[in-house]
């Protein structure tokens, strides 16, 4: 006891002088939090940064107020304080900023440049190199140019990297796999990466277009009694896949009794929602209760059907009396959920974007192999779009290409600007599934990520996309009605706009 009780103090502590620190960058830079309240990327996507901003700059305004009122004499110190603030912040944002010591140029502010801006990074390396200081929000980050760069980078410095924090961990003993650390993050991987083996894919296909089919439907009926003719597709898409998802899981069917509250549950635990976290563990505890129950009826039925959970248990027998397996299946069900969402979201753009491919999908023949149109639509969308950045910490400072990355700071490896380089990729800015019939290597096209921390469910994310643009070409005609920019979405990718609306009718046999 007394020794948790010395690390809440010391953990209490750190948070206390990180806090400050922060609080003091966003105090020192007024014009840059203007902009987090305006931008409507901030809004939608770091809510919670966004309030935490507020009451920083109101406690500051505040204290100006108190101050003038009470004791003027202190207030000019403060002003004072407050200028010089700025003033360090302004310098330390040029580019030339840490040069002597061996840091990247680049410009370490405070603001929504990365969010904002989509040419953000590309226009960065173009100014400054393959390596650039710049900022996430008031944190200051390090960004790396190129997949194989960035693979030489995480292999030679394995041991002074550490993956970004998951705002899970909290609720996950041990932290979701792919934040894990060392041995216990190689011994989780390989136990899902087993599991996520054909015998389930086989299993878990029919469930997969049974939902892609109602959810088609259900858009196509909703146009038809809607006024306007159109849907918004991404809500929908959001609720297709976490319903697919709840049986590839853990076996709840769509018509099941537990499947309404356990979707519910999702809503409450949801990182966006950002429910109290007693209000998230209370719904974790009962999320964990359904499971175990859907389990044990599951296993004591006539004919087992795999799920992702028995699978796991087939390699980790006492799955369910670990915690930190249960909780990273639900995590991962609501991390990859949300992403595939917006993965399929993309695919479904750019085909109605592209009329004549998706006129080509639809009067094909249904080819499942790897250069199939399907699949190559499916690797020209996450060329464009999705895969954005492989995220990692630095543990301790080190020297990489004559550039030194500091302790502390984040790294950005920038998978999006490899996948629109040139010098690979021929018009690299043009939606052409066709690029996808030469092949490519790892170190030149890495949708799923790079190295040990790579994603395990890239096949099963290929299967849904593929069968779900299959499924729109070959049932039904998808045009767009609406439109608008691209944003950055609350789930923190470019996303379609929230304007984009499509009209679905049945299509003729």
């Amino acid at each position: 006891m007394r020794l948790y009780c010395g690390f809440m103090v010391r953990r209490t502590v750190a948070m206390a002088r990180l806090g400050f620190r922060r609080a003091t960058r966003v105090a020192g830079a007024p014009q840059e939090v203007l902009h987090v309240f305006v931008n409507n990327d901030i809004k939608r996507s770091h809510p919670r940064y966004r309030r935490w901003v507020l009451r920083v700059f109101g406690l500051e305004l505040l204290l100006i107020f108190v101050l003038a009122v009470v004791a003027p004499t202190v207030l000019v110190p403060l002003l004072a304080t407050l200028v010089a603030f700025t003033a360090f912040y302004a310098w330390r944002a040029r580019s030339q900023w840490g040069r002597a010591r061996g840091l990247p140029q680049g410009s370490v502010g405070v603001g929504t440049r990365p969010i904002s801006d989509p040419d953000h990074y590309r226009n960065g390396f173009a100014a400054h190199g393959p390596i650039f200081k710049s900022n996430y929000l008031d944190l200051p980050m390090l960004c790396v140019e190129g997949i194989e760069r960035g693979t030489r980078l995480f292999d030679e410095h394995e041991d002074q990297l550490r993956p970004a924090a998951s705002p899970w961990n909290r609720f996950i003993p041990g932290g979701l796999v792919r934040w894990m650390d060392g041995d216990t993050h190689d011994e989780y991987r390989r136990i899902l990466a087993g599991a996520l083996g054909a015998r389930l894919f086989t299993a878990v296909q029919p469930s997969i277009d049974e939902g892609i089919d109602r959810s088609c439907a259900a858009m196509a009926e909703a146009c038809a009694l809607d006024p306007s003719g159109a849907v918004q597709p991404f809500p929908r898409l959001i609720d297709m896949v976490f319903s697919i998802w709840a049986d590839v899981f853990f076996g709840f069917r769509h018509d099941d009794q537990s499947t309404a509250e356990v979707l519910a549950i999702y809503d409450v635990i949801s990182l966006e929602r950002q429910s109290p976290d007693r209000e998230v563990r209370r719904a974790l505890d009962r999320l964990e209760h359904l499971i175990r129950q859907q389990h044990a009826s599951a296993a004591s039925a006539v004919e087992v059907r795999p799920t992702l959970l028995s699978e796991i248990e087939r390699r980790q027998p006492d799955a369910l009396d670990r915690p930190t397996t249960v909780r990273n299946l639900i995590y991962l069900m609501e991390s990859s959920g949300n992403d595939v969402a917006g993965l399929l979201n993309w695919v479904l753009k750019h085909a109605v974007d592209h009329p004549e491919i998706l006129k080509e999908l639809g009067q094909g023949s249904v080819d499942e192999g790897p250069k199939s149109l399907a699949n190559r639509m499916v690797s020209e969308t996450l060329r464009l779009e999705q895969s954005e950045e492989l995220a990692r910490v630095v543990r301790e400072t080190f020297t990489f290409e004559d550039q030194v990355l500091p302790a502390k700071w984040a790294v950005r490896v920038r998978v999006h600007e490899s996948h629109r380089d040139p010098s690979i990729f021929e018009s690299p800015n043009d939606y052409d599934p066709n690029r996808f019939l030469e092949s490519l290597t790892p170190l030149e096209y890495a949708p799923f990520g790079v190295d040990k921390r790579a994603c395990t469910g890239a096949s099963l994310t290929r299967t849904i996309a593929t069968s779900f643009i299959t499924k729109v070409a070959t049932g039904y005609e998808v045009v767009s009605i609406a439109d608008g920019p691209r944003e950055f979405s609350k789930f923190r990718h470019w996303a379609p706009s929230s304007e984009w609306r499509t009209s679905w009718t049945v299509r003729s046999p």
